[in-house]
């Protein structure tokens, strides 16, 4: 093999600063947009983005020649200020929290997965949550943060569960 073959699947999740719903309706599709640009100019395959109004999910296809921080960085960077300056100009205020978290997932679950990423609103209005995938050690309680880690490392359970429920 001349060239190195490298399929890397990676499920990204960040939140708004200190969780405030600060995605507003009237602009969510144009940072969706703006998001899709900047991973368009990072040369990442994005399979599926969505959200709600404090946070966003991103599946990707990782390139060899990128890190996780740097494309994280680069995409929340450029997110931020593309909504401060179009939509916030004046007294507005957006700011995406520290940190994110990046779970890698096998390609047989990619439809799961972009179902899961697709239809965030309606799994958030229905309480139908991988809990792994939205509650951070930080945000969880203290006597829960091992079960939420645990949970991280079994994401692919709770896809054959939501598959097996629709």
């Amino acid at each position: 093999m001349r060239r190195s073959k490298i399929v890397v699947p990676l499920h990204l999740v960040w939140a708004t600063y200190g969780r405030l719903p600060l995605i507003l309706p009237h602009w969510e599709e144009d940072l969706y947009e703006c998001i899709r640009l900047e991973a368009t100019k990072l040369r990442l395959d994005v399979l599926a983005l969505g959200g709600v109004e404090d946070h966003l999910h991103l599946a990707i296809l990782l390139p060899a020649t990128r890190t996780i921080a740097e494309l994280m960085k680069q995409i929340k960077g450029a997110s931020s200020h593309f909504v401060t300056q179009r939509f916030l100009p004046v007294e507005g205020f957006f700011k995406w929290q520290e940190g994110y978290g990046a779970f890698g997932f096998h390609t047989s679950l990619t439809p799961r997965v972009v179902a899961y990423i697709e239809n965030q609103k309606t799994h958030h209005a229905n309480h139908n949550l991988w809990t792994s995938l939205e509650v951070t050690d930080e945000e969880a309680p203290a006597n829960n943060r091992s079960s939420v880690r645990e949970d991280a490392g079994e994401a692919w359970l709770a896809a054959r569960h939501f598959n097996a429920s629709r």
